[in-house]
């Protein structure tokens, strides 16, 4: 059979957005890629080129492009991601899906690992387990589709109620939606099973000093670099300051403030 031969050009505008031109053709693989990113076809011809940036026609290499460029991250979506199709994908055991997803993921392609882990749990939904929605989970927080990451995480917590891991995750993923209660309840609760890591606590103290609590805030950063002294040298933006400060000087410049107990920075 002859293979048709595809007419694409992808583009990469200077604020990280993936566009496609107005002369590549909307075949299927190009259907599926603009599903992949979230894109939205205007017409049946492509889209504008917005900025001139690296064009490409192969739309493999434009993919492999787009993956590596440093600090970004598609729009991509549990909504709008396409799950594997196909006869081949069909006879695929959950076992060899499983397999593949996590291959992926320890290669760094959270795109490749959430297709694989959105097939699992949608069509092989009677064989999934806690752990395939909890991998889910975690691969679409990684996107900051956090909704998708509070069902995934929720359905992983129904199935297995003792799973601290998913606990601590979904306390996390509330504490971004700004459900602090739920969130404080279940890190309390997981806690009581598994130390609290430092990423944990960095995440804790900023969302306490966005909020103005000052004296958790800090408490939550102390445990965080007692844990992790590297994250000291990180940086984060408060109103108060003209740019950038580091948590080491945060810590410093507030030594005076005495040390709270874990349950008083989950309160």
């Amino acid at each position: 059979m002859e293979q048709k031969e595809q007419n694409v050009k992808l583009f990469i505008t200077d604020e990280l957005e993936l566009f496609l031109d107005a002369e590549s053709m909307m075949n299927d693989d190009v259907e599926n890629l603009c599903k992949l990113f979230g894109i939205e076809r205007k017409n049946r011809d492509g889209m504008k080129i917005l900025l001139e940036s690296p064009g490409f026609n192969d739309i493999q290499d434009a993919e492999i492009w787009v993956r590596d460029q440093p600090f970004w991250k598609p729009k991509v979506r549990f909504a709008n991601m396409p799950t594997l199709f196909g006869d081949a994908f069909r006879k695929i055991k959950v076992k060899e899906l499983r397999e593949i997803r996590d291959s992926l993921l320890n290669d760094e392609d959270a795109v490749g690992g959430l297709q694989y882990a959105k097939t699992i749990i949608t069509d092989h939904r009677d064989k999934a387990d806690a752990q395939d929605y909890y991998t889910c989970g975690c691969c679409c927080a990684f996107f900051d589709d956090d909704l998708a990451a509070q069902n995934c995480f929720a359905e992983a917590l129904r199935l297995k109620p003792d799973f601290y891991e998913c606990m601590i995750d979904q306390g996390m993923n509330f504490l971004k939606l700004g459900r602090e209660s739920e969130a404080f309840k279940l890190l309390k609760q997981a806690f009581q099973h598994l130390d609290p890591t430092g990423p944990v606590w960095f995440q804790v103290g900023r969302y306490h000093l966005e909020k103005g609590n000052l004296a958790k805030g800090i408490s939550a950063y102390r445990q965080a670099v007692a844990l992790q002294p590297e994250l000291g040298d990180e940086e984060i933006i408060l109103a108060k300051e003209d740019g950038p400060i580091k948590i080491s000087h945060i810590i410093a410049q507030n030594a005076s403030i005495g040390e709270l107990s874990q349950e008083e920075v989950l309160s």
